[in-house]
């Protein structure tokens, strides 16, 4: 299976909605930017109908080094996590959610982002 890159994203996307590549391109950026920032000041972001990305703590550790079997400490901090909701899981695994009821749910997501107040 192939990966799909932000280029393959950002055609799509511009071919769906007759927006231009440089729009769309605006757009996605804005958008992982704002994901990122908002993981970075430790908030979680919920999209109904798609999932929720989160930020969970790792603590501190001691680990082994492949190469030599020196005992190495690893210092804590915390780890970006995806979870899937139930409507994404069901359309991967069975496909019964048709895909305009995913659509309308990001757009709903979308506008409760854009109404609240800005991030940073």
């Amino acid at each position: 299976m192939a990966n799909v890159t932000k280029k393959d994203i950002v055609e799509e996307i511009a071919r769906r909605t007759g927006m231009t590549q440089a729009e769309t391109k605006a757009v996605l950026e804005g958008l992982l930017d704002a994901i990122s920032s908002t993981l970075r000041d430790g908030k979680n972001i919920e999209i109904r109908g798609f999932g929720r990305f989160k930020v969970r703590p790792r603590r501190a550790r001691t680990a082994r080094n492949p190469r030599t079997g020196e005992l190495v400490q690893v210092e804590g901090g915390v780890k970006p996590v995806f979870e899937a909701s139930r409507e994404l899981k069901a359309l991967l695994n069975t496909g019964d959610i048709p895909l305009q009821t995913l659509q309308e749910a990001i757009k709903a997501s979308a506008s409760e982002i854009s109404n609240s107040p800005a991030v940073g």
